[in-house]
């Protein structure tokens, strides 16, 4: 694999960690909030991305 590649077939975040900070954190969970009042139920991402969200606020 050449340098600075990655790979997609593992469960390792997109979001280098090191990049994002608590603001960034916070402004991207309050739009995942924000966009679940305006989607149908079926389609909710509250639970999932706001697990993941919160993982990257406990590491910045």
């Amino acid at each position: 694999m050449v340098a600075g590649q990655r790979q997609t077939n593992h469960r390792e975040p997109i979001v280098n960690v090191g990049n994002v900070t608590q603001a960034d954190a916070r402004a991207l969970y309050e739009l995942v909030i924000w966009s679940s009042h305006i989607c149908d139920e079926r389609f909710d991402l509250r639970d999932s991305v706001s697990t993941h969200v919160y993982q990257v606020m406990r590491y910045t």
